[in-house]
């Protein structure tokens, strides 16, 4: 073989073709170059397989050296060490490492820094990231659709698929797998749970917590609490509080449902403005301004109060008694309070008030079912004393007029009737027609 350097060495022995040997001890045998051995440029470094007696552990070993001062390690073991003597895994650095592109494991792309100050980890995260300061965490976080640059900045995608169709969204927060997954141009949404605002694809100022969450909505400024709260809502400025509260309602802006499957299964567009309170509490398609307060309460008229559960109506097996000044209310209505001053209208313990100054403004309308003639038996109005005994009532007179009952006495009855047949009695109330009293106060002059 021609010569082509100053020392060559060959072999083709099963044997060593060059072997440095010498006595088992801390300083050899060894290959050095530079300083001892031969030479070849002053601090050149040394390459030294370690024997096993004596030597500093770990032994044997292959240990690189410059200036005197190890670098790095192969131990008997093959963990790489670089910067410490006593690497614990198959490589050990201690220092800093820098790459200019991305780390893989397994061949797969596993931490990369796309776009500008970005922090890209996991599967795929970010690869087609070119924004700035985003951090995509889990397999394919703000990866970009096929043909799309993900060119938002300042978000933070956490979970397998969140915010993976990102196209030019920012300041967005999407936390749990396929959470803000087809967001491309919406901003500033807050997005936590699995799937959490899936297909809102441009809305912005939204915040959806728990699992399926806004999942296919697409409004803007919503504010969902609670699995599947608000799944199809299109509209926007909307607040559902409670699990699948507002799950099927589409349409309708500026509602408030707080419940569990509060306006539940109820897949018609809902209105505006619409306020429930309470488990199960539903209000009418196309309603709008209505309120619904208490469990199975529902609201069917626009501008309209409902307080607590219908028998019967919305799945309700009893109704819900109102109390005012009392936490036992006996009635639908109950008003309790204590006053003991003059008869002002401030000192009773109702107050009905028509401001009306026209000359046909009504006061109180009470109306019972009975389409007859009404007779004593029919209360209107019923007085009772401290222990529950009557003091009066206004009642039907059985001529379809009213008529003050009681013990007490008017002398009505002894005025001339406009009908003699008639027996009027003491407490019956008459009208006055053309001098004549009578029951049938309806074409009565007074």
């Amino acid at each position: 073989m021609a010569q082509t350097g100053n020392l060559q060495i060959f072999g083709a022995a099963a044997q060593d073709v060059f072997a440095g040997m010498g006595p088992d001890s801390i300083n050899g045998p060894a290959l050095n170059f530079g300083y001892a051995g031969s030479s070849f440029g002053r601090g050149a470094g040394f390459f030294n397989v370690r024997p096993d007696a004596l030597a500093t552990a770990p032994n044997p070993s292959l240990r690189f050296a410059t200036g005197n001062l190890e670098r790095m390690i192969i131990t008997n073991t093959g963990r790489v060490g670089i910067g410490t003597t006593g690497p614990s895994s198959r490589l050990d650095v201690a220092g800093n490492i820098n790459t200019s592109t991305q780390y893989n494991i397994g061949g797969s792309r596993v931490l990369g820094g796309e776009g500008t100050d970005s922090v890209c980890v996991g599967v795929n995260a970010g690869v087609n990231n070119t924004g700035e300061r985003n951090s995509f965490f889990g397999r394919g976080a703000g990866f970009g659709q096929a043909g799309n640059v993900n060119n938002g900045s300042y978000n933070s995608f956490f979970g397998t698929d969140a915010g993976q169709a990102n196209d030019s969204g920012q300041n967005n927060a999407f936390f749990g797998a396929g959470a803000g997954y087809l967001n491309t141009n919406g901003n500033s949404n807050s997005y936590f749970g699995e799937s959490a605002g899936f297909e809102n694809r441009n809305g912005e100022f939204n915040s959806f917590f728990g699992s399926s969450a806004g999942r296919y909505t697409s409004g803007s400024s919503n504010s969902f609490f609670g699995e599947g709260v608000g799944r199809l809502t299109t509209g926007d400025y909307n607040v559902f509080f409670g699990r699948n509260a507002g799950e099927t309602s589409q349409g309708g802006s500026r509602n408030t449902f707080i419940g569990t499957f509060a306006n539940f299964n109820l897949s018609l567009p809902t209105g505006d403005n619409d306020t429930l309170l309470g488990y199960l509490a539903k209000v009418n398609t196309g309603v709008n301004n209505p309120t619904a307060i208490g469990a199975y309460s529902q609201v069917t008229q626009s501008n309209s109060l409902v307080l607590g559960s219908i028998d019967g109506v919305n799945t309700a097996t009893a109704n819900s008694n109102v109390g005012i000044g009392t936490t036992e209310p006996a009635t639908r209505l109950h008003i309790v309070g204590s006053f003991n001053a003059g008869a002002t209208p401030a000192n009773h313990v109702a107050l009905i008030e028509n401001t009306s100054t026209g000359n046909n403004a009504d006061g109180l309308a009470i109306k019972i079912g009975q389409t007859g003639f009404p007779t004593s038996s029919n209360n209107f109005i019923t007085f009772f004393k401290g222990d529950d005994t009557s003091a009066g009532s206004i009642q039907g007179n059985g001529f379809g007029a009213v008529e003050l009952g009681g013990t007490g006495s008017d002398y009505a009855e002894w005025l001339p009737r406009l009908n003699p047949a008639e027996h009027i009695q003491p407490g019956h109330i008459v009208g006055l027609y053309a001098g004549h009293i009578t029951k049938d106060t309806r074409s009565a002059s007074q």
